[in-house]
């Protein structure tokens, strides 16, 4: 198990991932795997991916990768693989976690990052690693972003709302979802285009004052990814919002789109199926959390046998002893 070597480009090029449909988050599916090692290789790149390569006689028989994502750094599996013919690949797959891992601690990361589609084998293996489902959800496709009829009133997101943006997180999604993704509000910050070559924008509707829905877009040169946080008390104020995005979406390069729908959002997948969104796949989220070993001193009583230990005086101070008078100081 190591790093990627620039020979691993040959015989891994046939290699095919076990997560289909790769890490469906914010900038879509992952880039190829051997574009991913090909950067890990090169230095000055700017490089945000970790790729770690696992070897059986010296030949590759199977790899990770995992993408660095947030201000925590948090780690993010986007692409694995294992190909031993006919040997089964699970004990391949546990390792490569297991690894990355490690690798991820290291580093001072904090959490690892896992989605993988609810009908994959590789539910096995990753239970066995020790990453833990936290939620699951839906990702619905469209060949280009559907422009819904009638008036919107949303707007583009501001440097400033993030605070507001965060605060309608809190009041809408599950306790449990958050303590797993410990998103801060620097989550929702608008991100311009990077190295990735993918930018982040946000929408919002309101209630007078009250952020009441959040969309973010992730856009890259292959697709639209959007994500949305809605209010319980104002879901009637979803089409307002996904028709804001549209309408701003609308004027730019027409490219597939895809919207991710957690399980507590169900109650949006009608009306994202009426305006031209068709279900593509359904994936669990997992979390793993890397840990240190703290060892803490042991108190442990010692006896001594009698001939060890150091006598102790019996006689007391002299001044205390009655001692019978001198006679010659009597006799002066």
């Amino acid at each position: 198990m190591g790093r990627a070597r620039w020979s691993d480009l040959l015989d891994l090029r046939t290699s095919t991932s076990h997560l289909p449909g790769g890490e469906a988050g914010p900038g879509g599916p992952p880039e190829h795997h051997l574009a991913a090692i090909l950067k890990d290789l090169l230095p000055f790149t700017g490089n945000d991916q970790r790729v770690f390569i696992a070897r059986s006689g010296g030949h590759p028989v199977g790899y990770i990768v995992f993408t660095v994502k947030g201000p925590d750094q948090r780690w993010v599996v986007s692409n694995i693989s294992a190909n031993l013919g006919v040997y089964a690949a699970a004990p391949v797959l546990e390792e490569l976690l297991l690894h990355g891992v490690v690798a991820a601690g290291l580093e001072g990361t904090k959490r690892l990052y896992l989605h993988v589609p609810t009908s994959s084998p590789m539910r096995a293996p990753i239970r066995r690693a020790g990453f833990a489902p936290y939620g699951a959800e839906s990702i619905l496709g469209a060949h280009m972003m559907p422009v819904p009829i009638g008036p919107t009133r949303g707007r583009r997101q501001l440097s400033n709302d993030v605070w507001a943006i965060h605060q309608l997180y809190l009041a809408s999604v599950p306790r449990q979802v958050q303590y797993a993704e410990a998103l801060t509000s620097h989550h929702w910050d608008i991100e311009r285009q990077g190295w990735s070559g993918t930018t982040h924008n946000g929408w919002i509707v309101e209630d007078g004052y009250q952020t009441v829905g959040y969309m973010k877009v992730a856009s890259s040169h292959r697709t639209h990814v959007l994500e949305f946080v809605m209010h319980p008390e104002h879901r009637q104020r979803f089409p307002d919002l996904i028709g804001t995005v549209a309408q701003d979406l609308q004027g730019r390069l027409a490219r597939p789109t895809y919207v991710i729908v957690r399980n507590y959002q169900h109650e949006y997948l009608t009306y994202l199926h009426e305006i031209g969104f068709a279900f593509q796949m359904e994936q669990e989220l997992h979390v793993k959390y890397t840990t240190a070993p703290v060892r803490s001193p042991a108190n442990v009583s010692v006896t001594f046998a009698s001939e060890l230990k150091e006598p102790v005086g019996k006689r007391v101070p002299t001044f205390l002893v009655d001692h019978p008078p001198d006679p010659s100081s009597e006799a002066s």
